[in-house]
């Protein structure tokens, strides 16, 4: 399920508008995976609510408008990531959140509401008019027509201060309003300077000087001072239950305010000049939304965020070729400062301005070919560039010619331009280096004492694969790449499932495997299944998955039977296996019995009830109230199996009810005391004419424990059948039917319990096909005979009742289903075979205490189902599976001592498994030399194990080792875990017993150390994945981009076809780590965007720092900045690893990509430019880029793998990195000379002055914004920087330390710390700041020096002159 956000995109509307957008925005990106939600640039019209924001919930069908009523609905209907806001408590007093939720809406009709007009201001001169009525339906306060009242009052308050009167209406005639302080003295001693600008002096009064907009000002500003007062007091960091909710409503109309290039400008001044702590709010929470959330790709990132798209990239080009080449650049905007003039002028002017355009036509044409050429050239080099390869090594060669083109030439040698795609000719040989050479090479180089054993759960083998199965082989892959890289080596040998219905079936067409003999059948299904295997086998390759393929096992080895029939002799020694005759889940549709985990339960089953009278006979007078009855007395009874009716062998009461015995038409019945009403109405029918016949008399009451002394008689029995009896079952209530209940014990588990201590005999008379047998009625055997109990059977049952059947009537109830064939089935006694549970129980559960449970849950999911289990049908009635080692007498009587299952398994051995149905019946080598001179006849059964048997027999193929992990769906709690611990704790437990008590202990009583459960794959619309539903996607057309968009085919190609995205496994793979699947997972398009523009942001990054690393870095100076990098890329590797290790892959996914873009792109990489292009090529890229590496590792191997391939030629050649990211060792030093690191000392001063230089870069920025924004900046080095920090403080100190090298990290020109800005700037931009509580102040200035053509800082002496450091790099290679 993914939720659709619709927010306003950036070609329509209004920016007050945005501003619930950006709260909305930032709640769901604090408390929504990104996976579970799409954001969408929409319009009104594009939406049914005709507002926005609007959410789309697919789940419920709906439309939410408004911010409010969208946090109500999420949280209302929860997506599956969703988790409630922070500091929210844990145990929550409804009090507490009633009172919390009056104080939330008092504080957004005291303050929001302004805020919101305030905002509503900034954009519209007249908000009432053109937005009022869209936001009185989706705000949870109301707004007036006008300014609200508070805001009003503010207005007023303000003038007054002012001495200004009149100012607190609409009206702008300036003859209109008056003051009593009318004096120009006192006009330019309190109004500010930028107000006077309109003032027009025609009267004394101070209203009449002022323009109407510095009339407006004056009102709306005393407001937005009084309102961001009560702000700027607010605890953000509150405890409130709905404090996130405030938070984010008051950040988004804050942020619309801050914008710098709103129509009213003004208030943004006063914002960031006044209010610096609602600004820091604002930039916590722009963080959030445009660096930790959705991306920079939304309407209002563009001010705030640079943004690095393909179109932005092309702008700067295009900006920098303007710049480099005047006469095209002077050209350009004189045409369009004369077209705007002429416009102005009139039509004439145009014309003028058009003729001299043409003559001008020449020159513009080769500006525009110049351009052209240049592009032309630029994306013609690039394109011809390999994936990664020394070509792009040209970055950081100190070349004249590339850095006269300034922008232009940064582009070409970069990779912003376009977007390596990996080659599909090549995936194949990384894939088996790094997957199946890989797992050779840690087997023989990890050591053999510190083994990781990751047992695998058997997929099945009757299908292709889907998105689900490799959800779970890389789940269980990255797990073991991840201890590859702690040191340890791994063991993983995969298996698969083969015995089954599903196989059999599958192999077979059902009609024709009637008349096939089991030998046939089996031959099939064996040859259906190993086929499949070597089909999943090459499909789970193809994910990059490590594993010792070639020593696989599958359930159908003759080995593994062996295994398992051993396993299954110790369970019957200890006396845990046994056969009865007794209610089983049975699949008329199999054909066989079923288990607990074979079933899946349809809700909206129909059954076609009845109420059912039985005679009791015999001397029921007395009971109370029949002394001298006359009529007949009745058990009544209500059943929705009434198939079942011919099996009844009782009545049960409960002994503690009480019973009305009440008096209908002559005759009684017997009916609990709170069912009568129910019943009543049953018993009581209209007359002829519609009149209604008496209401029941209730003739007397007694205790069920008095009914058990009576019987009954079942028509169905036959008429020479004897009474039955009537009995107490602890299970008899009043919630439904009329208290006394029906039972067939061969039909019914309770019954069964309840009828087996007083030896009533268990009968079922249906066949394996759910037909009636003869025995199902004596009396007249051929009219129930052959029917089925499910069709017509019990209308036909209820035909021979005749008039003792009361009512039919359909119920719709919960009904078990088998899973396979989705048909009904029915429980039907039949000779099985059990395992008892009860007897190894209580130890299963103890064994379960020392295992650790991912996600948690897990542990009472999978206790629940032990506890609730007292035993375990393992026997089936199919030809392909493992035979149970049991022989027959003629009677039936099974044998099955230790000898008999010694001999018959040692005779499979010898003659192989199938031998059990090709031999003769009568051969003699199964027989034990004890029972052939017995002079009995003996066959072997055709019972085969349970499926779940057979699977979780699979721990013994570890030679009795505790395996480390265990991995594999939720739903396997009830399947594969719970058979796996039941048959381990028996077969562990009985190796106790006959050796010492240590063995269980040592070797472990449950078969795995941890146990990790995994949710189900849904489609992009939430629904679980099935084949019915026709939404199965398979993993290859993940891996092929057959769900992504086709890519636009370049220009001038041919092929005509669409061209897929396809990333191959590493799309896959990824799509895995970056999901939560302690859930469930959801896959589709939306997800997979997210996925690929993370594969291309790495790729994009690998190539960077392929082409721009160079061997003589090794040796270059580390700089400050070269050490915060390290730093930042140990803290990443650090929290990375800590995810890795607690299997959180997604966590870890996150915070890789955090580092990415927030450490190493926007501040390393970027500040670092200056020194590859036109410096030493220093830095620390090398490191970075073997981390980086490290860390993707267990994500994207083939990545790893063909990034190290086309690592630089000076990097092959060192021996010390001859070995892939794959093998090292997670925590081995990343520097190649480790004695080049700061001591422990030097980094701890280092990590706290970071927060430092960051707090003052981000500063920088800010100020910096403010001068592109009134076009005086374009370039960060076009600047230098005034940093004024209190003499004596820390952040003071921490600067000077690295005043050096403040210019290098902070991209400008020169930065001085507590310097003066001269007087005579022609333009300087202010940023206030705190840091530890010290106020301080950013600067930005223009700079003193000149440009420097070839590195482009503003350090030069002279125009067109290099600067010193360029002319040392240089030499005498450039004039």
């Amino acid at each position: 399920m993914v939720l659709q956000l619709h927010v306003w995109g950036p070609a329509f509307g209004l920016p007050s508008l945005d501003a619930e957008c950006l709260a909305v925005i930032a709640f769901v990106t604090q408390t929504i995976s990104p996976f579970d939600y799409e954001l969408i640039a929409s319009s009104p019209s594009a939406v049914p609510t005709q507002h926005l924001p609007a959410l789309y919930d697919p789940k419920t069908s709906t439309w939410t408008t408004g911010f409010s009523p969208i946090i109500r609905h999420l949280r209302a209907h929860p997506p599956p990531s969703y988790a409630p806001p922070p500091n929210l408590p844990p145990d929550v007093d409804p009090a507490k959140v009633a009172a919390d939720n009056t104080a939330y809406t008092a504080f957004l009709t005291a303050h929001a509401a302004p805020l919101l007009a305030l905002s509503l201001y900034v954009s519209s001169a007249n908000y009432a008019a053109s937005t009022r009525p869209a936001y009185s339906s989706i705000l949870p306060f109301p707004l007036p027509w006008t300014e609200p009242p508070n805001v009003r009052a503010a207005m007023s308050r303000r003038a007054a201060h002012l001495g200004i009167t009149g100012l607190d209406t609409d009206a702008e005639d300036e003859g209109k309003s008056e003051t009593s302080l009318g004096k120009e003295e006192w006009v330019n001693a309190t109004v500010p300077a930028s107000l006077r600008k309109g003032l027009e002096v025609k009267r004394k009064g101070v209203v009449g000087m002022l323009a109407p907009e510095a009339k407006r000002r004056i009102r709306l500003e005393g407001a937005a001072k009084d309102v961001l007062d009560v702000l700027d007091e607010v605890d953000w960091t509150g405890p409130s239950v709905q404090m996130l909710e405030v938070r984010c409503l008051a950040w988004g109309y804050l942020a619309l305010m801050a914008l710098p290039d709103v129509p009213r400008g003004w208030l943004g001044e006063v914002l960031r000049r006044d209010y610096p702590r609602l600004i820091r709010f604002v930039e916590e929470f722009r963080e959030l939304v445009f660096v930790k959330g959705p991306g920079s790709d939304l309407p209002w990132a563009t001010e705030w965020h640079e943004s690095r798209s393909a179109g932005a990239v092309l702008v700067r080009f295009v900006r920098g070729v303007l710049g480099e080449v005047p006469v095209l650049g002077e050209l350009w905007r004189a045409w369009w400062t004369e077209r705007m003039r002429a416009v102005m002028l009139g039509e004439r002017a145009v014309r003028t301005m058009e003729r001299d355009r043409r003559k001008g036509g020449v020159l513009m044409l080769l500006g525009a070919g110049l351009m052209a050429a240049v592009v032309g050239v630029g994306v013609w080099w690039y394109r011809s560039l390999p994936p990664f390869g020394e070509a792009v090594q040209v970055w950081r060669r100190p070349v004249a010619s590339l850095s006269s083109f300034g922008a232009a030439g940064a582009l070409f040698s970069g990779a912003l331009y376009g977007i390596p795609r990996p080659l599909p000719q090549h995936r194949d040989q990384y894939i088996q280096r790094c997957a199946d050479e890989l797992y050779a090479w840690q087997a023989a180089n990890r050591p053999a004492d510190n083994e990781f054993i990751l047992h695998d759960g058997p997929p099945y083998a009757n299908g292709a694969l889907h998105a689900g199965h490799a959800l779970n082989k890389i789940l269980k892959d990255m797990i073991l790449r991840v201890q590859v890289q702690k040191g340890r080596r791994v063991h993983y040998v995969p298996g698969w499932d083969c015995h089954g219905l599903p196989i059999e079936l599958k192999a077979v067409d059902a009609a024709a495997g009637k008349h096939m003999t089991p030998a046939a059948i089996r031959q099939a299904a064996r040859k259906l299944a190993a086929d499949t295997i070597l089909q999943q086998m090459k499909s789970f390759r193809s994910y990059a998955v490590m594993a010792d393929w070639d020593a696989r096992w599958a359930t159908m080895d003759r080995e593994y039977e062996i295994r398992q029939l051993r396993l299954f002799q110790k369970m019957a020694r200890r006396g845990l296996v046994y056969r009865r005759f007794k209610p089983v889940y049975w699949s008329p549709s199999s054909g066989t019995a079923l288990a607990e985990a074979e079933l899946e339960y349809n809700e909206n089953h129909v059954s076609r009830s009845a109420y059912i009278r039985f005679p009791i006979v015999g001397d029921y007078g007395n009971l109370p109230g029949l002394e001298g009855f006359q009529g007949k007395l009745y058990a009544v009874i209500w059943t929705t199996t009434p198939w079942t009716l011919p099996a009844n062998r009782a009545i049960a009461v409960h002994e503690d009810l009480t019973y009305h015995i009440v008096k209908v038409d002559g005759d009684a019945y017997l009916v609990a005391e709170n069912c009568l009403g129910r019943v009543a109405k049953i018993l009581i029918k209209e007359g002829e004419e519609g009149a209604e016949v008496a209401a029941p008399e209730i003739l007397g009451s007694v205790k069920g424990r008095q009914l058990t002394q009576l019987c009954y008689v079942n028509a169905l029995r036959g008429r020479s059948a004897a009474p039955q009896p009537i009995i107490h079952g602890h299970f008899v209530t009043e919630a439904s039917g009329s208290g006394l209940v029906h039972c067939a014990p061969g039909h019914g588990f309770d019954d069964y319990q309840a009828c087996l201590p007083l030896d009533i005999p268990v009968d079922a008379p249906v066949d394996n096909d759910g037909l009636f047998t003869e025995e199902a009625y004596p009396d007249d055997p051929a009219r129930l005979k052959g029917r089925s109990v499910l069709e017509d059977g019990g209308p036909a049952v209820l035909e021979i009742l005749g008039d003792d059947v009361l009512k039919v009537h359909d119920y719709k109830h919960k009904y078990p289903y088998d899973w396979r064939t989705k048909k009904p089935i029915i429980i039907r006694a039949t000779a099985q075979w059990f395992a008892d549970v009860e007897l190894i129980k209580n130890q299963a559960v103890a064994a379960l205490e020392e295992v650790k449970f991912v996600p948690e849950s897990g542990k009472n999911r999978l206790e629940s189902f032990v506890k609730g289990r007292s035993e375990w049908c393992i026997s089936r009635q199919r030809a392909w599976g493992v035979p149970i080692p049991a022989l027959y007498e003629p009677n039936g009587n099974a044998v099955m001592t230790d000898e008999v299952m010694d001999h018959l398994i040692k005779v499979i051995e010898e003659r192989g498994i199938d031998a059990w149905w090709t031999d003769a019946l009568d051969d003699p080598a199964w027989l034990p030399e004890s029972l052939r001179s017995s002079g009995i006849k003996y066959t072997r059964g055709l019972d085969t194990m349970d499926v779940w048997f057979d699977s979780g027999s699979s721990w013994t193929m570890l030679n009795n080792q505790q395996a480390d992990l265990y991995l594999e769906g939720s739903d396997q709690a009830r399947g594969w875990f719970q058979s796996s611990l039941l048959t381990r704790v028996a077969a562990m437990v009985e190796q106790q017993d006959s050796a010492s008590g240590s063995t269980a202990h040592t070797l472990g009583l449950s078969p795995f150390k941890t146990l990790i459960t995994h949710g189900f794959t849904l489609d992009k619309e939430g629904r679980k994945m099935s084949k019915s539903l026709g939404n199965v996607i398979s993993a290859d057309d993940v891996m092929d981009g057959t769900l992504m968009p086709p890519l636009k085919p370049r220009k001038g190609s041919n092929n005509s076809q669409p061209i897929k995205d396809a990333l191959g496994p590493d799309a896959l793979r990824l799509w895995v780590a970056s999901s939560d699947y302690s859930g469930d997972v959801v896959l589709g398009e939306p997800v997979l965007k997210t996925i690929h523009q993370a594969i291309l942001k790495y790729r994009t990054t690998i190539r960077m720092l392929t082409g721009s690393m160079h061997e003589s870095a090794r040796t270059a100076p580390l700089t400050t900045l070269d050490h915060i990098a390290l730093i930042q890329l140990r803290d990443a590797m650090d929290a990375v690893g800590r995810h890795y290790a607690n299997f959180e892959f997604n966590k870890a996914f996150m915070t890789l990509n955090h580092w990415l873009t927030n450490d190493l792109s926007a501040f390393y990489l970027e500040a670092l430019k200056d020194r590859l292009y036109c410096a030493d090529g220093g830095g620390v890229l090398e490191p970075i880029f073997i981390g980086f590496l490290r860390m993707l590792a267990p994500m994207t191997p083939v990545l790893v793998e063909e990034a190290w391939e086309h690592r630089p030629e000076w990097l092959k050649a060192d021996s010390k990195y001859a070995d892939s990211p794959l093998k090292h060792l997670y925590e081995a030093p990343l520097l190649h000379d480790p004695s080049r690191a700061l001591s422990p000392e030097d980094e701890a001063r280092l990590r706290k002055d970071i927060p430092v230089i960051m707090r003052s870069l981000a500063a920088i920025k800010a100020a910096s914004e403010k001068a592109r924004t009134d076009k005086v900046l374009g370039s960060s080095l076009a600047c230098n920087v005034v940093l004024h920090v209190p003499e004596g403080s820390r952040a003071r100190e921490a600067l000077e330390r690295y005043a050096g090298e403040l210019d290098t990290m902070f991209v400008v020109s020169a930065v001085e710390v507590g310097g003066e800005v001269p007087a005579d700037v022609a333009w300087k931009y202010e940023e206030v700041f705190e840091i530890e509580g010290t106020e301080c102040k950013a600067v930005v200035i223009p700079p003193r020096q000149v440009k420097c053509p070839r590195c482009w800082r503003y350090v030069a002496e002279k125009e067109d002159v290099l600067c010193g450091r360029c002319e040392e790099v240089v030499g005498e290679n450039v004039q």
